[in-house]
């Protein structure tokens, strides 16, 4: 169809998923056709979903490289930590480490490159120098999107925040961004399942994130 774009999805269970997009179409620029083969059972699985994306009960965001730009912070902090253990790393290495699996912990990631290079440190000595360092550099972090728009949000969704920072530490950017009244709820590193890869840091508390009507 002119004016049209078309892509297949395929889905858990074999499903297949075609969406259509209407970009050069005046009135359908903001439009999707999306057809769905197959059983009635589908096609009520797809409009959950649809309801659910379109009007979720709160909106969880991540901190790092969402709300907060640690590039020249915890990034930063890293590679100086392998640095120190005599490992040089490039910040794409800090990069493609960070997107590998069981990354959401700093301490664990810094690690994982001091011991790829060669060199032996506890989780523990790698934890310590990484702190020294990004306490030193933390001041440079800045929030990535206005705070006009997280208040637009606020307004309409509950908000919270899940992290692998140590609560405190989520907790001290928020205040410093200004933006820590617009959250209900931090989830952070210490309400995490008890982990080998990581250190105690606190004891586990459960929280929630309390959804008012739409």
């Amino acid at each position: 169809m002119r004016g049209s774009r078309t892509v297949p999805h395929q889905c858990p269970g074999g499903a297949r998923v075609v969406v259509r997009s209407f970009p050069d179409r005046p009135g359908l620029t903001s439009a999707l056709r999306i057809t769905l083969p197959g059983s009635a059972s589908e096609f009520e699985r797809l409009v959950a979903a649809l309801e659910t994306a379109l009007a979720p009960e709160a909106l969880l965001f991540d901190l790092d490289g969402v709300l907060a730009d640690v590039q020249h912070s915890q990034r930063a902090a890293i590679a100086a930590t392998a640095q120190s253990f005599g490992v040089a790393v490039t910040s794409a290495q800090v990069a493609a480490a960070i997107r590998t699996g069981d990354a959401a912990n700093d301490w664990v990631v810094t690690r994982r490159l001091i011991e790829a290079g060669g060199r032996r440190a506890s989780l523990e000595d790698a934890s310590e120098r990484f702190q020294s360092l990004y306490m030193n550099l933390r001041e440079r972090e800045v929030l990535i999107p206005s705070t006009s728009l997280l208040e637009r949000l606020a307004a309409r969704r509950p908000l919270a925040i899940v992290t692998g920072r140590p609560r405190v530490e989520a907790q001290w950017f928020l205040e410093r961004a200004g933006v820590a009244r617009l959250f209900s709820t931090v989830v952070a590193m210490e309400d995490a399942p008890p982990s080998p890869t990581r250190p105690p840091c606190g004891s586990r508390s459960s929280a929630s994130v309390s959804a008012g009507p739409g």
